[in-house]
């Protein structure tokens, strides 16, 4: 299943999925330049980052990695790159985490804390 999420894969983040979706992310931007945008409805204009790479020099663990909680009832990917850290949960505000992979890019579509809808794409470059 690694194979299929790291090319055309799309579906909800959940516990089960979490460590193959995490190999997946890394499978695509591991050793490549990635253009970073979020959009956060709750924010006037979109975060735009250029040019990033992951950097295992930011992280106490690997650049991207994966935790499940205790109890098993939710979990969260971690990336760290050029720019700092960006982290995506299994669920957010009571909403589930959406992630699409298209050869070169991902979508994941999450909610903050506070309930606001985050839409974050990374591009190959």
């Amino acid at each position: 299943m690694t194979e299929e999420i790291g090319t055309r894969w799309h579906g909800y983040l959940t516990v089960e999925n979490l460590h193959e979706v995490t190999h997946a992310i890394r499978a695509l931007l591991e050793g490549k330049r990635y253009t970073y945008v979020a959009v956060n409805e709750a924010l006037s204009q979109p975060h735009i980052r250029l040019h990033e790479r992951l950097s295992p020099e930011t992280s106490a663990t690997e650049p991207v990695y994966s935790h499940i909680g205790d109890d098993r009832t939710w979990g969260m990917i971690g990336i760290n790159d050029t720019y700092g850290a960006w982290s995506c949960p299994t669920s957010s505000a009571g909403k589930r985490t959406y992630i699409a992979f298209e050869p070169g890019k991902l979508t994941v579509d999450t909610h903050a804390p506070a309930g606001h809808k985050v839409i974050s794409v990374f591009v190959m470059e």
